[in-house]
């Protein structure tokens, strides 16, 4: 359902449509979603919600889907995810998260998602990347922290990150990274860091990730 101006979802507005694996509220007026918004839907594999108006990620939103591949929320006024708001998601693979006001992630922010392949958080407003935030994404290949707020990144920031095969930092706030940032992610063969505030860069920060550099597999943007 687009163009249309539902304003909220309501508890089981959804729940036992046994055969419905796919749901589109795009382009609505939706601010809020109510505790078991999303629940018994076990065709379900597709949720979309983006360009609406949602301000915050509640946990209990979504409940029992256990197909739910995609996840798609962008282009909101998400200021708050909630610890352990998409906790039970055990088979998603994509979550769009690009375009909102998220200020703060933390280790249980994406507890739970196991699965994930994709987490995209660019044009959000992040400012500090803690350390074991991403631990439980054992299965991440692609990340997108590019248009934040990024100041910060700890030295363990990426622990269990490594499958990452994408990470994309440009057009941060970063003054400096670590010497051993990348060493638990050393698959990452697609780096951009341009249009940081980066005052240096050493061999040891980038030795994890020599050998990509070193057979020519690996792009590498630092420029600007």
């Amino acid at each position: 359902v687009q163009y249309a101006t539902f304003k909220s979802v309501h508890p089981y507005s959804f729940a036992n449509s046994t055969t419905l694996d796919k749901i589109s509220l795009t382009r609505n007026s939706i601010s809020s979603l109510a505790r078991n918004a999303f629940t018994h839907l076990p065709s379900l594999e597709s949720l979309s919600m983006g360009e609406n108006h949602i301000t915050e990620v509640s946990r209990h939103v979504f409940v029992d889907l256990p197909r739910l591949t995609s996840l798609y929320m962008d282009r909101n006024n998400i200021t708050t995810v909630h610890d352990r708001a998409f906790q039970g998601l055990h088979t998603l693979k994509e979550l769009e998260l690009f375009t909102n006001q998220i200020q703060v992630i933390n280790p249980d922010t994406f507890k739970g998602l196991r699965n994930l392949e994709r987490l995209d958080l660019h044009k959000n407003r992040i400012e500090v990347i803690g350390e074991m935030t991403f631990q439980d994404l054992q299965a991440l290949r692609i990340l997108d922290l590019q248009e934040n707020s990024l100041k910060y990144i700890a030295s363990k920031s990426f622990v269990g990150l490594g499958l990452l095969e994408r990470l994309n930092l440009q057009d941060n706030k970063l003054l400096s990274l670590g010497p051993d940032v990348f060493e638990p992610s050393p698959r990452i063969h697609h780096l951009d860091i341009r249009n940081n505030v980066l005052e240096t860069l050493s061999e040891e920060t980038m030795h994890p990730l020599m050998a990509n550099l070193n057979n020519h597999s690996m792009i590498f943007f630092l420029e600007g």
